[in-house]
């Protein structure tokens, strides 16, 4: 998946620095690994669950991208070997939020496909898709 971290100059390259709508420096399309290359999963039905915050405390939407790499440890999913296999976009719920909104994102792993499924914490609105990785 593809997240935002606190842009460390010492470690991030200057390429995937951004300014947030809140203000801070962060650095871009950090490839957060959920299973990696080659490795199997045992159980079908596998739940893997990963909780995101919002961008920033105005954001109305969230865009959830799902990346593949060939690589073991990626690092940065605009890297040559990552490949954008998902978008999922959600709406987000702005009415009365204090802080930025958390994403509940769980992966179900089913063969060779994922479902996958993001949802505002505590509210209603969730979108799904399913990957089907022998396509």
């Amino acid at each position: 998946m593809s997240t935002s971290v606190p842009f460390n100059p010492d470690v991030h390259p200057p390429k995937n620095s951004y300014i947030g709508g809140d203000g801070q420096r962060v650095c871009t399309d950090i490839f957060d690994t959920v299973i990696k290359a080659g490795e199997t999963v045992d159980t079908v039905g596998k739940r893997v669950e990963r909780p995101y915050y919002s961008p920033s405390l105005s954001a109305t939407d969230i865009s959830v991208e799902i990346y593949k790499s060939s690589l073991e440890n990626p690092q940065y999913t605009n890297e040559e070997t990552a490949t954008k296999v998902a978008v999922l976009k959600l709406e987000l719920d702005i009415n009365g939020r204090k802080e930025r909104a958390l994403i509940d994102v769980t992966m179900i792993f089913g063969g060779t496909f994922i479902q996958v499924e993001a949802q505002e914490r505590d509210k209603d609105n969730v979108v799904k898709a399913y990957i089907d990785f022998m396509l």
